[in-house]
């Protein structure tokens, strides 16, 4: 752990975030509310990593089949 770069170590405190906003939400909002806003949460950022390339990551623009994917993944967690 100690040779780790401390970018790498940041992810503690997303975590930590993560872990806190959750306990938060979960009586507000309800487990299955607060497991869906994470998978959203989730497939957004890494729409958006993707498409600019953070992370030195390979670049895949929103092309029609992605917004199409995206497009259908939204209703059906909706109705999760």
């Amino acid at each position: 752990m100690l040779d780790a770069p401390k970018w790498q170590l940041s992810a503690v405190l997303f975590g930590f975030g993560y872990l806190f906003l959750t306990v938060l939400a979960v009586p507000i909002i309800g487990g299955n509310a607060a497991n869906i806003s994470t998978v959203i949460g989730q497939l957004i950022a890494g729409v958006v990593i993707d498409h600019f390339g953070w992370f030195v990551g390979v670049e895949i623009s929103l092309d029609w089949k992605r917004w199409l994917a995206f497009g259908s993944m939204m209703p059906a967690l909706y109705f999760v």
